[in-house]
């Protein structure tokens, strides 16, 4: 028996009494972390909806500005990259950014934006809760309070920013991708989707990478990709600079905007290089991370697409260029690792997607997250952030290669059979 084995036969006693532990309190803890999460929710909701709709100040809808800016100079025909502080985005999101912030002032065009941000919020919740499958309502209460206490659901609000909006389209596609095709009018649809959800692209791209090679339907996915083209060139149009020039500029000013501010820019691979001096390396590493995940993808394209989905998240958040309101991406591992640790069988593997799992919620629930700590637990709080989202990562690639391994396993027959099992029936 490998070394794998000999240590899950050590953790069990431990593993069995923690389960048991959490199955006699089960519903005095929920209860708690609920009554907890509503009064975070309320309050940290409120707060970021006055800054969207009614702070004029420095906080109020900062990026929303910043897009609204953006979106005028380049229909203008005025210079954005490398003119314009963080004006950072492909000429396409400009085009689908347009008709929310590009005929209006900021005092309308914050109020206009709630509108697809608040949809946003609910096609999301809907979407965590059907798929999260859980047991009772209590469970489906604290699913629902986890999502809008999380520190990522409000900046994204209080800032204007875009998360909110590109994460519902953006699973609604993937889980249509996964069902056979009912013709092109639906395929039409699911691409419409993608192409609103590459309104930011770098949080898209890792998901159109696993999409693109596991046994999902493609002609999606040729389609938006068409579409996103046309969008470019269009957008293109409207500026002086030929489009190679434009794209050369964009990826510019994205890597310069990479190494600034690595206090906020946290969490991903662009900032660990700046900090190490090394960035030269961005945007080759960051492209090197997306062949790997095309291959780890393709290796393992048979297993739960939730396990896919959260794959994906995770590198989606590390692959590149982020900020905390992009850590929103982490409530699509949060589901995949809610799903492992409710499965009915598999027991020797969940306690340790629970251990994960509660991690990750509880420091996606620090008020505030980021900027509601202490500059001196700054540091630290991403840190561990980080720590935490690795292993997260490193649970799930453990749990694919568990599941797509052929060869007789370590783990007892019983638990890859029922393991097997419950993947073809949820994927």
């Amino acid at each position: 028996m490998d070394l794998v084995g000999s240590q899950l036969r050590a953790i069990r006693p431990l593993a069995v009494q923690l389960r048991e532990w959490c199955s006699r309190h089960r519903r005095a803890l929920l209860l708690v972390l609920i009554v907890a999460m509503g009064v975070e929710a309320t309050g940290y909701l409120l707060y970021e909806l006055w800054r969207l709709l009614l702070e004029h100040g420095f906080k109020g809808a900062t990026d929303l500005g910043h897009r609204l800016r953006d979106t005028h100079s380049w229909f203008a025909r005025r210079p954005v990259y490398g003119r314009i502080p963080g004006a950072v985005y492909p000429p396409a999101t400009y085009l689908l950014l347009w008709p929310f912030v590009g005929w209006l002032g900021l005092g309308t065009a914050r109020w206009l934006w709630a509108l697809p941000m608040l949809a946003g919020v609910v096609w999301l919740v809907i979407l965590v809760l059907r798929e999260s499958r859980p047991g009772n309502s209590l469970e489906r209460t604290a699913i629902v309070l986890a999502l809008l206490a999380t520190y990522a659901t409000g900046q994204t609000i209080g800032n204007g920013q875009l998360p909110l909006v590109v994460l519902p389209l953006l699973l609604a596609a993937l889980l249509a991708l996964r069902r056979p095709s009912a013709g092109l009018r639906a395929d039409l649809l699911v691409a419409l989707l993608l192409v609103g959800a590459l309104v930011k692209v770098i949080d898209v791209v890792p998901f159109l990478v696993v999409a693109a090679v596991a046994p999902w339907r493609k002609r999606p996915l040729v389609l938006a990709a068409v579409a996103y083209a046309g969008l470019t060139l269009v957008a293109a149009a409207f500026q002086r600079p030929s489009l190679a020039s434009l794209i050369r500029q964009w990826l510019k000013a994205g890597s310069s905007a990479a190494s600034a501010r690595i206090s906020d820019n946290y969490g991903n691979v662009h900032a660990w290089l700046s900090a190490a001096g090394l960035k030269a390396w961005i945007l080759p590493l960051s492209g090197l991370i997306l062949v790997a995940l095309a291959y780890w993808s393709w290796r393992h394209r048979s297993v739960d697409r939730w396990i896919l989905i959260g794959v994906a998240a995770y590198v989606a958040r590390l692959w590149t260029y982020h900020r905390s309101y992009d850590d929103l991406l982490i409530v699509l591992p949060m589901v995949a690792l809610f799903r492992i640790a409710t499965a009915s069988r598999a027991r020797e593997l969940d306690v340790t997607a629970v251990v994960v799992l509660a991690a990750t919620v509880a420091v996606m629930l620090v008020p505030g997250g980021l900027y509601g700590l202490p500059a001196v637990l700054q540091s630290p709080f991403t840190s561990l952030e980080a720590v935490i989202w690795l292993a997260g990562l490193g649970f799930l690639l453990l749990r694919a290669r568990v599941l797509a391994d052929p060869r007789p396993s370590h783990l007892p027959g019983a638990i890859r059979e029922n393991e097997r099992q419950r993947t073809s029936s949820s994927a």
